[in-house]
């Protein structure tokens, strides 16, 4: 049976992965995208699209950094704040 911390650390690690592997996703995406219209359609303005995807995948690194920081910070503060079993 996991204990409360257990199951929280493994949201946790989850939820970063996801947002680490749509980060890369959609910075990957987006930039085949952009090369593929611009060399097989030159009248098509896709640069405010592709924009706007950069910008979303940028939001999404930022998410999963503050995360990742943030679990971290909690993980030295339940360490100091856990009490030695003898």
């Amino acid at each position: 049976m996991m204990s409360q911390t257990d199951e929280s650390a493994t949201y946790i690690f989850v939820d970063n992965s996801c947002a680490a592997t749509g980060t890369a996703a959609g910075l990957a995406v987006t930039k085949d995208l952009n090369a593929f219209f611009n060399q097989q359609l030159e009248d098509y303005e896709i640069d405010e699209f592709c924009s706007k995807g950069y910008a979303s995948a940028s939001l999404v690194l930022i998410a999963f950094l503050c995360t990742a920081i943030l679990s971290v910070m909690s993980s030295y503060a339940i360490a100091a704040n856990a009490k030695p079993s003898l």
